[in-house]
């Protein structure tokens, strides 16, 4: 008797990976945007686009080739993507949260760096969420805000200018990811002290 629920139970995994993988794809309204090729069969775009120290230039041939809303792969031959650089789009996605959701992939990572926040959120969660956080992001808030940005702002040029100076002239300036984030951590954690 186990034998058979085993054997029913590769058997119905079998044909869910089939349907996925040759079924699901043919009915997929993604389908018909254009993308690049994908080289292997469990080959991915998910490499150029995640990587910051070529996503720039990945983009700017995305546009250049296909347009500013393409379809790529992602972890798997049927993990399809909608991958949009058109503001407008971008804004009809952020503001359709019910509509267009992030692939569980996703989810579960950014809800294992920050938690189940407004990021990682969707659904009734979000919209509860966002209701809470809106009324900190308010006309009179941000305003409230300007003069600490403006003095973090050239507190950072000031920091940027000096190390520039403390460098010799005749070796050229180089500021790599780890300057960046350094300024940037305190950048965003110094305001709250004050």
């Amino acid at each position: 008797m186990p034998f058979i629920h085993i054997l029913l139970l590769f058997v119905a995994v079998f044909l869910y990976i089939l349907f996925r993988a040759l079924v699901a794809p043919r009915f997929s309204r993604l389908r018909d945007l254009p993308g690049p090729p994908v080289l292997k069969w469990f080959g991915n775009h998910l490499q150029h686009v995640v990587n910051p120290t070529v996503t720039p230039k990945v983009y700017e041939f995305f546009v250049q080739h296909y347009g500013r809303t393409v379809r790529i792969r992602g972890l798997s031959p049927w993990d399809e993507r909608l991958l949009t650089l058109d503001p407008l789009s971008v804004s009809h996605i952020v503001k359709n949260t019910a509509i267009y959701v992030k692939p569980w992939q996703s989810r579960r990572l950014i809800t294992s760096l920050i938690g189940c926040g407004m990021l990682a959120a969707e659904g009734q969660v979000h919209k509860r969420q966002r209701r809470v956080a809106l009324p900190a992001f308010s006309a009179q808030n941000m305003r409230s805000l300007a003069s600490i940005s403006f003095k973090k702002g050239i507190q950072l040029r000031d920091a940027w200018v000096d190390l520039l100076r403390s460098e010799n002239k005749s070796t050229s300036v180089r500021i790599d990811d780890n300057h960046v984030s350094e300024f940037a951590k305190f950048m965003a954690v110094d305001p709250f002290s004050q």
